[in-house]
C-alpha cells in the first residue's frame, strides 16, 4: 500500500483508524503529522514538542514513530528539527546522540549545533560507538563543538579532544582562549604536559 497522508483532521477520523495509520507508517513525515502523532499518543508530552522536538519524541516512547525517525534520521533532522523555529532546547545528551547518528553528515551536525542551546558535558558521547574515532568527520564535528563553545570545560574533554584531534589548530586556539579557566580547574594537574605548555 502506498498511501501516505500529508495531514489528518482529528475528530473526523476515529482514534482506532489514526493509530492504524500511525502504527503502519501511512503518513508523510512532516511537522504537522508528527505534532498530531505526539498529541494522540502522548498528550502530556505534546506541549514540549516545539522546543525540544526529538527529546520529546523519545520521551513519548511511541516506538513506531521513533523507529520511523531512526530509519530516516537525516531527513527528519533536515526537514523537521531544523525547520521548527522554536526547537532550540533539546537536552544536551540527546543532541550528543543525534550527532552520533549523523556523523556521516557533518553539515547537518553543524547546523544542529548552531541551532541548539546546549553544553555537551562529555564530548566522547558525540560520535560514540563509531569504529574509527579519528575519522575526518569526527574531527570536524569536535572542532566545531569547540569553536562554538558548546562543550563543557573539563580536563576530561580537553584530553579526549587531544587524543582524537591531536595538536590541531582548533584545539590550540581553544586552549589559548580558555587558559585562565583551565588553570582554575580542580584537576588541572591531570592535563597532559604538552597541553599545559600550549596555554
Amino acid at each position: 500500500c502506498n498511501i501516505n497522508f500529508v495531514d489528518l483532521q482529528f475528530g473526523v477520523v476515529n482514534d482506532a483508524l489514526l493509530y492504524y495509520i500511525f502504527d503502519n507508517n501511512y503518513y508523510c513525515m512532516n511537522p504537522q503529522m508528527i505534532r498530531k502523532i505526539v498529541k494522540l499518543t502522548s498528550p502530556k508530552c505534546a506541549e514540549k514538542l516545539p522546543k525540544a522536538h526529538y527529546t520529546t519524541i523519545l520521551q513519548s516512547k511511541y516506538y513506531p514513530l521513533i523507529d520511523r525517525i531512526h530509519q530516516n534520521f537525516a531527513e527528519y533532522i533536515r526537514n523537521v528539527c531544523l525547520q521548527e523555529p522554536d526547537n532550540v532546547s533539546e537536552e544536551s545528551d540527546v543532541v550528543a546522540q543525534m550527532i552520533s547518528r549523523l556523523v556521516d553528515e557533518p553539515e547537518l551536525c553543524e547546523a544542529l549545533i548552531d541551532k541548539e542551546n546546549i553544553m555537551i558535558s562529555d564530548i566522547e558521547e558525540c560520535c560514540r560507538g563509531k569504529a574509527d574515532m579519528g575519522k575526518w568527520n569526527v574531527k570536524r564535528i569536535w572542532d566545531y563543538l569547540l569553536k562554538q563553545k558548546k562543550v563543557q570545560l573539563s580536563v576530561h574533554n580537553i584530553t579526549s579532544c587531544y587524543k582524537v584531534l591531536g595538536m590541531r589548530e582548533e584545539l590550540m586556539d581553544y586552549l589559548r582562549e580558555e587558559a585562565d579557566n583551565i588553570r582554575n580547574l580542580p584537576d588541572v594537574e591531570m592535563l597532559p604536559v604538552e597541553l599545559k605548555e600550549r596555554m
